[in-house]
């Protein structure tokens, strides 16, 4: 072994020897995890309004991807039934119906639906079936318009003491009650057909002059239910036929309001026995016409007729308003003048009791307590 490698040897064994300093293992650099992707909103629903007649004398409407502030129907149809529509909506869902009775197969009616901002959806519809033949009405004897009644000085139209070739069978004069007369009763409940209103006899509010029916709220209805509560009222005299003359005004403001004077069969026995609506708002705000409604039939058919423009008009002033009805036949007035008719064979012919009644439609914010005033009623065989 040569020298060199004992040195080497001996200084192994003596000198300590340095340790290997360790390399540190690099941290690998984490790999960002990529964004969740942003999810795709789906397309919006696109706007669709379609019509099809249901049954055989109803038209059904559907919609979606829009709500409707307004829907109607256009023309006069062959029963003489004129245009028609729904009056200002608000709070429609963005998919609906809504339908359309009444309707005279073999008839084609125009549907029109109005969005917000005003665009126009229509669709036409042609009933199946054909149109029956009229069946000859009976021309009813003529019988003279009643000359307009003096005014009094409270700008409340007078009563007649007689019209000629009419009787007298009932009336009453609601200026200066304390309370309703044995012949009249106040109604209690809510209105057929609707959850958000009701009446209450405590809406009959008496006046030196005339009686109103009031309304108030909103507020919590006894069903539990958010709504309005008004008046309404009945009279127990019935007639077959006959002339009927309300004096009565409107509110200035009333949206979502109706307003109605109308015959109701004694019977009960609705719509068979008809129902004669010869005034009736339908909750536009302020108030500029109406339509006259004759509901009759197991199907209930409803033809109507809108008051015409009338120039210079004061829908809140007294008016004396007249409904003449005879077989086959109604005629509407105001103030002793005819401003529409409705004629049709099948119109019933049953003892029929005078209802007045204020209601809230369930759309609007009316402007309470919107009193509807009555003066005065008279009726007439």
């Amino acid at each position: 072994m040569a020298w060199w490698q004992d040195v080497n040897n001996w200084w192994r064994k003596h000198v300590p020897q340095p340790k290997p300093v360790p390399v540190p293992t690099p941290t690998p650099t984490p790999v960002p995890t990529p964004p969740a992707p942003v999810p795709t909103p789906p397309p919006p629903t696109p706007a669709t309004f379609t019509a099809k007649q249901v049954g055989t004398n109803q038209i059904q409407v559907t919609w979606t991807g829009f709500s409707p502030t307004q829907i109607g129907r256009d023309g006069v149809d062959s029963s003489g039934t004129g245009a028609w529509n729904t009056g200002p909506l608000t709070g429609q869902p963005t998919s609906g119906s809504f339908t359309f009775n009444g309707l005279i197969p073999g008839d084609t009616y125009t549907i029109t639906a109005t969005e917000t901002g005003g665009a126009l959806a229509t669709v036409a519809v042609k009933m199946s079936g054909s149109t029956p033949a009229p069946t000859p009405v009976p021309v009813p004897t003529p019988v003279p318009t009643p000359t307009p009644p003096p005014v009094v000085a409270s700008g409340i139209p007078a009563i007649p003491t007689s019209v000629a070739g009419r009787t007298i069978t009932q009336t009453t004069n609601f200026a200066g009650l304390k309370a309703l007369p044995s012949n009249w009763s106040a109604w209690a409940g809510a209105p057929g057909g609707t959850s958000n209103a009701w009446w209450d006899s405590a809406h009959i509010q008496f006046n030196p002059n005339y009686l109103s029916l009031i309304t108030s709220g909103p507020g919590q209805l006894p069903n539990g239910n958010n709504g309005y509560t008004s008046g309404g009222m009945g009279c127990s005299h019935s007639q077959v036929n006959g002339r009927t003359d309300v004096c009565i005004r409107f509110p200035s403001k009333a949206a979502g309001m109706s307003f109605i004077a109308l015959t109701w069969p004694n019977s009960g026995t609705w719509p068979v026995d008809g129902e004669g609506d010869f005034v009736e708002t339908g909750g536009d705000d302020p108030i500029t016409g109406f339509n006259a409604t004759e509901h009759y039939g197991a199907q209930n058919s409803n033809p109507q007729v809108h008051t015409p423009s009338l120039a210079n008009f004061d829908w809140t002033a007294f008016h004396v308003w007249g409904y003449d009805a005879s077989p086959g036949l109604r005629i509407y007035y105001v103030d002793g003048v005819e401003w529409g008719r409705l004629a049709n064979s099948n119109f019933p012919n049953k003892p029929m009791n005078l209802d007045f009644q204020a209601q809230y439609l369930g759309w609007g914010t009316p402007t309470t307590p919107c009193p509807y005033d009555i003066a005065w009623c008279q009726q007439y065989a």
